[in-house]
């Protein structure tokens, strides 16, 4: 790095130009005194050929001149994520989940309730008394609601997700205090881990999540504001809605994984009126009920219209106007690096609503700040970043 200027005029010549004799004899003479050129007096053909591969580097910085090669970053990069990124084609094969893919007036909304105990029972059943022979209506259209409970270990076979006979279009995970919460987070991660080890590796095959805290009456209120910020937390790694329903609460985090409150005001949904005054033993508020299913109806939605976006960047190669990112960001990592790139990629490659979107990039939809938008990650080595300026 102390003799970074000699080397550093040559990065402006143009791939075309060429590097003469003088300006190799220029660097030799400045480099006489160094002890590490020195130190090599012996080998002095080793010496020239290192002096010419960082020459080249400079000059035309590609991965096969990386003194890394071939572990150049750039390759190592390219090998992650065509491994471990989900394509857009991958969810095509999972769309059975979107709302009326059965035709007809009526869309068939299939849920799945993830809750230890009795509380999913509990929560088909609050479900159950907003609708009209399980056929529930909001805004103007009507769902036919099927449910399948799992309170038990969803590695096994019986408590899966989706069966031959029941296809989920959503996934309400319920908790109303620590063993609860631990429950769904623990259940999630395992069907996550199994998921990511498929070949499509979508995070839960793409069906929408919403996170429902009941908390029980009985918590201190640092525990209940724990409670509460630990489902916030997952909401928020899972880019999922979060929804308080107990019968406590008249506030609400509608938005998947943004922490904050929505008013409940204006959310009178197939004729129920506002929340009333909770009554002694009851853990669950209607009202808010009503307003987790208003949740994930809406997130079903939007992953359909990512899936829209996903369908037209493989036609379109992400040049048409509706595929553009709405922010672009290059991240660029150091070659030979010891920091492992898949926990670096970690995050991204795990997000709920993300696709490999090129060699080396991601695009994915996320909250940022009270806004959802489409971020592309372009994925590349230091050397290379120029070129995606």
């Amino acid at each position: 790095m102390e003799h970074a200027h000699l080397f550093y005029q040559f990065k402006s010549i143009a791939p075309s130009g060429t590097v003469t004799q003088d300006d190799i004899r220029e660097i030799t003479e400045e480099l006489q005194e160094d002890s590490r050129y020195k130190s090599l007096d012996r080998l002095d053909n080793e010496r020239r050929l290192l002096l010419l591969q960082h020459l080249g580097f400079v000059h035309c910085p590609i991965r096969e001149h990386c003194p890394a090669h071939p572990n150049c970053m750039d390759a190592v990069i390219e090998r992650l994520i065509s491994v471990k990124a989900h394509r857009p084609s991958s969810w095509n094969r999972h769309s059975q989940w979107m709302l009326g893919s059965g035709g007809g007036d009526n869309s068939q909304l299939s849920l799945v309730l993830l809750g230890v105990g009795d509380l999913a029972h509990e929560l088909a059943g609050e479900i159950r008394a907003l609708c009209d022979e399980d056929e529930y209506e909001m805004d103007n259209q009507v769902y036919s609601l099927d449910y399948r409970i799992i309170d038990g270990d969803v590695s096994l076979p019986q408590n899966s997700f989706r069966t031959t006979e029941f296809t989920p279009q959503g996934c309400f995970c319920v908790f109303s205090n620590a063993e609860s919460f631990e429950y769904i987070r623990d259940s999630l991660e395992k069907t996550l881990l199994s998921n990511l080890e498929q070949e499509d590796r979508l995070p839960f095959q793409g069906l929408p999540i919403v996170i429902v805290m009941a908390a029980e009456p009985s918590l201190s209120e640092t525990d209940y504001e724990h409670l509460k910020g630990e489902g916030l937390n997952l909401a928020d790694n899972l880019q999922c809605p979060f929804i308080e329903v107990s019968q406590s609460s008249t506030t609400s985090s509608m938005d998947g994984g943004k922490v904050g409150a929505a008013s409940t005001e204006g959310g009178e949904h197939n004729g129920e009126s506002p929340a009333e005054v909770p009554t002694q033993g009851e853990r669950f508020n209607p009202h808010l009920v009503s307003s987790a299913l208003r949740a994930l109806v809406t997130s079903i939605q939007q992953r359909a219209g990512f899936l829209n976006v996903c369908q037209s960047s493989l036609s379109s190669g992400m040049t048409d106007g509706s595929c553009q990112p709405d922010i672009r960001i290059i991240l660029s990592m150091l070659c030979a690096d010891p920091f492992s790139v898949e926990s670096v990629l970690g995050p991204l490659l795990s997000h709920q609503c993300c696709f490999l979107s090129g060699e080396r990039s991601l695009t994915l939809e996320t909250f940022l700040g009270d806004s959802k938008r489409r971020v592309e990650v372009v994925v590349t080595s230091y050397h290379s970043a120029d070129s995606f300026r």
